[in-house]
Order: C-alpha cells, then sequence, then structure tokens
C-alpha cells in the first residue's frame, strides 16, 4: 500500500515550478486519491524546493541534523518558510552524536 514517485535531478528554478498551478493540481488529485503525501525535498538553504512548496502543502515538517545544527541557521530557515505562507508543524531531531557525515 505504498507508493512512491521519485523526482528527477534538480534543475535551475525548479522552486518556480514547484509553487506554480500544475503541482497545486497534482496535490489536490493526490490527496483525492491517497490517505497522505509526503514529499520530500532537498535542504532549504540548498535549493528553493521547501520554500516554493511550503505554501501549497497542509504542513511542513522539518529535519534537523541535531549534532551540526546551530541555532542562528535554524531561525533562518523557519524564518524563510514563515515568509513564504508555510505552516511549520513540528521538527524531528536525528543523528544527535553526529555519526552521520
Amino acid at each position: 500500500g505504498l507508493y512512491v514517485i521519485l523526482g528527477e535531478k534538480s534543475f535551475p528554478k525548479a522552486g518556480d515550478s514547484l509553487g506554480g498551478p500544475e503541482m497545486t493540481r497534482l496535490l489536490a488529485e493526490l490527496s483525492g486519491e491517497y490517505d497522505l503525501v509526503i514529499l520530500d525535498t532537498s535542504p532549504l538553504l540548498v535549493a528553493a524546493d521547501a520554500t516554493a512548496l511550503g505554501p501549497i502543502v497542509d504542513g511542513v515538517l522539518l529535519v534537523v541534523r541535531a549534532a551540526s545544527a546551530d541555532r542562528r541557521t535554524q531561525a533562518e530557515v523557519v524564518r524563510k518558510l514563515t515568509d513564504a505562507g508555510a505552516s511549520i508543524i513540528g521538527t524531528v531531531l536525528n543523528d544527535p552524536d553526529g555519526a552521520t557525515s
């Protein structure tokens, strides 16, 4: 009962297309068909995907590498998402011991 759609490698100005009407229609269609739709994006400070998708999804769950995240960077991420109109619903802290490089 799990379906996965893989995306292509990133392309210039991907953020412009992701927040557009075609993506909004696709998400509405998928939401009508499936109980839960999860989108995994590149890190916010690396690509604009999360900023573009944030306003058109029900909520954003931040995933933070606990061992290497600093408060200033996380505050910037939250500011960018909220400025874009995203609703942040929570945060997951992973890699607390810094075991992942």
